[in-house]
C-alpha cells in the first residue's frame, strides 16, 4: 500500500472502487487512483437534509479543503471533484495508518490528565461517562479552523492523527451561513486566539473569495464575516445556548 500525500492535490490514473465505508452516512469509497489509496463521495449517494441544499456536499469537501490550505491550517487531506464511476463526487487522499486518540469516552471517575470535558452521559450499561479531548495545541489550531468554516458536524471520529499529524475529514455539512457549529472540542471554549490563531483566521477571511464556485455567493461572504467577527472576539465562541450544539454520535 503506497502512502497518499495529505497535501498534494494531484491525482492521475483510473479510479477503480476497492470497497464500500459501509459505516458512513452518505455513500462513501475507498478507491484507488494509480498508486494511490482515497476517498471517494459520489454526489448521488448523498443523502438529501433539510438544511442544506441537495447536490452540495461534495463541493463543500473541496471547499474545506481548498481554504485549509490557502489560510495555512493545511488539516484537510488533499480532496478534489472528479467524475467517477457513479458520476460526479469529491476525492480525498487517504491517510494511512491513521490513530484516533484525541477525543476519547471515559468514567466520570477518572482522572482528567491532560483531557478537557466536552459533555457527559451514560454509556451501554448506563454508567456515567464523559467525552473529553486532549489538551492539545494541534487541536486548538482545528477549533479555530472549525469555527471559520462553520463545520456542522465535527465528530471525535473525524479527527485523526498519523506520525504527530492531526488530519481532519468530513467536511460534507459546513459553510451554512446560519450558525450551525456543532462539535466535540468545545473543551477550547472561551480562550483566547493567539497570534498564530489570528495569522490563520486573517488569511482565511482574505481567502475566502477563492471558494467562489463550490459555495453560494452568500455562503462565501459568511465565512470573510464569521473569520472577522472571531478576530473582533478574540476568544474561540462558548457553546450555543439555544440549540444542541453537540454532533451525535459525539465519535
Amino acid at each position: 500500500m503506497s502512502e497518499v500525500s495529505a497535501l498534494d492535490p494531484s491525482f492521475a490514473g483510473e479510479l477503480t472502487i476497492r470497497g464500500r465505508l459501509t459505516t458512513a452516512s452518505n455513500a462513501t469509497f475507498l478507491v484507488q487512483v494509480g498508486d494511490r489509496l482515497a476517498v471517494h463521495k459520489p454526489v448521488r449517494g448523498e443523502r438529501p437534509l433539510h438544511d442544506f441544499p441537495d447536490g452540495t456536499l461534495a463541493a463543500r469537501e473541496v471547499a474545506a479543503y481548498r481554504l485549509s490550505s490557502l489560510a495555512g491550517f493545511d488539516l484537510v487531506p488533499a480532496t478534489v471533484l472528479v467524475d467517477g464511476p457513479l458520476g460526479p463526487g469529491s476525492l480525498q487522499a487517504w491517510v494511512d495508518e491513521a490513530d484516533y486518540d484525541l477525543v476519547d469516552l471515559i468514567s466520570e471517575h477518572d482522572d482528567l490528565a491532560g483531557r478537557l470535558p466536552v459533555m457527559d452521559g451514560f454509556g451501554a450499561a448506563d454508567e456515567p461517562v464523559l467525552v473529553v479531548h486532549a489538551d492539545d495545541d494541534r487541536l486548538r489550531r482545528l477549533a479555530v479552523f472549525d469555527v471559520v468554516i462553520n463545520n456542522a458536524d465535527r465528530k471525535g471520529g473525524h479527527i485523526l492523527t498519523r506520525e504527530g499529524r492531526v488530519f481532519a475529514v468530513d467536511h460534507g455539512v459546513c459553510f451554512h451561513t446560519q450558525d450551525k457549529l456543532r462539535t466535540v472540542l468545545w473543551g477550547f471554549a472561551g480562550e483566547p486566539l493567539t497570534d498564530e490563531h489570528r495569522a490563520l483566521v486573517a488569511a482565511a477571511r482574505d481567502a475566502a473569495g477563492e471558494l467562489s464556485g463550490l459555495l453560494s455567493a452568500a455562503e462565501v461572504a459568511a465565512v470573510a464575516a464569521r473569520a472577522e467577527a472571531l478576530l473582533a472576539a478574540g476568544v474561540l465562541p462558548e457553546p450555543a445556548e439555544h440549540r444542541f450544539p453537540f454532533p451525535w454520535p459525539p465519535f
